[in-house]
């Protein structure tokens, strides 16, 4: 899947920006177990991203033929996994090192982290797509536990300076960026 299609000398060249941005911020160490939130585009993204990082994988959606169709995929790169239905997504984070939120859960204020109340395991990792006005119950849970994180926001930043080189843009953007992206946080 691409996000960003660049037309160089009549031809379209197509990159992910979700891909780059996960692997600019995860794919620095190993991640024994992930538990991928979601099957679509952007969890696709996240799991290409952490090729050779990634001991075992738990993938849970909504739809169960998608999470298998990425579970197929990840046995293609060579990791491990299973696939569990969306209603076991609590069990499964209680055991992961790094959980991704890949679905839209945290869209709106009212949304619960998708484990619910269950505590995670001290050291686990949580990386949310998701990003709005508000703090999301995913990323308000791993604050309570004292987890580390990356919201939604950070994401969007990773992502658009994923665009500065493919763009050809000067060094300066990244920082004119950063500061578009924090005025527009603070005014949403």
């Amino acid at each position: 899947a691409a996000n960003l299609l660049i037309r160089q000398d009549e031809q379209l060249h197509a990159y992910n920006t979700d891909l780059i941005a996960v692997e600019n911020r995860l794919a620095a160490k190993s991640h024994d177990h992930v538990l991928l939130l979601g099957a679509g585009g952007a969890a696709r993204a996240a799991l290409v991203a952490l090729k050779g990082r990634i001991g075992t994988v738990t993938i849970t959606d909504r739809n169960q033929d998608v999470a298998e169709e990425l579970l197929s995929l990840a046995n293609g790169m060579g990791i491990r996994g299973r696939t569990v239905d969306f209603s076991h997504g609590a069990e499964a984070a209680t055991q992961a090192s790094l959980i991704i939120n890949a679905t839209p859960i945290g869209k709106y204020p009212e949304d619960p982290a998708p484990w619910g109340q269950a505590r995670l395991t001290p050291g686990t990792f949580v990386y949310d797509f998701v990003y709005g006005k508000h703090v999301t119950g995913t990323i308000q849970s791993a604050i309570d536990q004292g987890l580390e994180y990356s919201d939604g926001w950070e994401h969007l930043l990773l992502q658009a300076e994923a665009m500065i080189p493919l763009l050809g843009l000067g060094e300066q953007t990244a920082a004119q960026l950063q500061l578009s992206l924090t005025r527009i946080r603070e005014n949403n």
